[in-house]
């Protein structure tokens, strides 16, 4: 009986051993796995072999390839090249990357060397430079450059910008300016600018004697303010700021015009008046 009852605990033991076998495999297989899974080995579906690693490291490979990549609306590349102010570590900009497409003019106007001079002007309160106008005694006074190079200065073919700070201080707003690249006047033959009649401000694009004009742009022109023209080539547009801010977006008028012309600055009076344009720095460019 002993025996018997031996053998059977022993048959029990060992079905019993069995079993917990059993369960650890089970265990194994659907929980510790699934829990731990080497998931990048796994396959991304049924009826496609690529593991999960395999197209990460493919996709990545794809978006840094895109020349395009975060240049959309509202991504990071386009918000960064969009923003008024890029704001890079101080030393951060190297000589090198000075550019190399265009040529560009930086004046204070501390020396007036290389201006033709019309009138009263005036620097010794430099920074700062004034164009004085008294009716009767200097209707007109006026700054401007026969630019050498590039051949052409004002050529609608390429780029071209024109910026200037500047301050009006007359008794009334009666007279007439206009300052930009190769402007002759405030109903220009050819050039690109901005004019003041008035009191009022608007930018121009003139090609041969045809002119496209902004709207009245709004403005204190008692006040400082930086003065912005800059044209497109590959886009034909000419666009306008004030203080940083865009006021106006024009069409270039039809056809092309070049002109052996630079910077100007013009004030004139045609009636009882006086007083000055205050300028300071004038930056000119055209792309080569």
């Amino acid at each position: 009986m002993k025996k018997k009852q031996c053998i059977f605990s022993l048959l029990l033991l060992s079905v019993v051993i069995s079993l917990f076998g059993l369960l650890l495999e089970y265990y194994h297989l659907n929980f510790k796995i699934m829990a731990n899974p080497v998931w990048g080995q796994l396959e991304k579906a049924q009826d496609d072999d690529e593991t999960i690693e395999e197209a990460i490291a493919r996709l990545i490979a794809e978006h840094e390839s895109d020349a395009g990549a975060h240049t959309g609306t509202g991504e990071s590349l386009e918000t960064h090249k969009s923003q008024e102010i890029v704001d890079h570590p101080a030393g951060s900009i190297l000589a090198d990357k000075d550019t190399m497409t265009e040529f560009v003019i930086k004046d204070d106007l501390r020396s007036l060397t290389g201006w033709g001079e019309t009138g009263s002007i005036d620097n010794s309160d430099w920074p700062g430079t004034k164009l004085y106008v008294e009716w009767g005694a200097v209707n007109e006074s006026a700054l401007s450059t026969i630019a050498s190079f590039p051949a052409q200065f004002f050529h609608s073919s390429f780029d071209m910008l024109f910026q200037i700070s500047a301050r009006y201080d007359l008794s009334n707003a009666k007279y007439d300016s206009y300052f930009g690249i190769a402007l002759d006047g405030i109903l220009p033959a050819q050039g690109l600018g901005f004019v003041i009649v008035d009191g009022v401000t608007k930018g121009v694009m003139a090609l041969g004697s045809v002119r496209t004009w902004t709207a009245e742009i709004t403005n204190d022109e008692t006040k400082d303010h930086i003065y912005r023209a800059q044209y497109e080539a590959l886009t034909g547009k000419a666009k306008f700021y004030i203080d940083g801010v865009l006021k106006a977006t024009i069409d270039k008028p039809t056809g092309t015009d070049s002109l052996d012309a630079g910077a100007i600055v013009d004030i004139t009076i045609t009636e009882e008046n006086d007083g000055n344009l205050y300028i300071g720095k004038i930056i000119f460019s055209r792309a080569i």
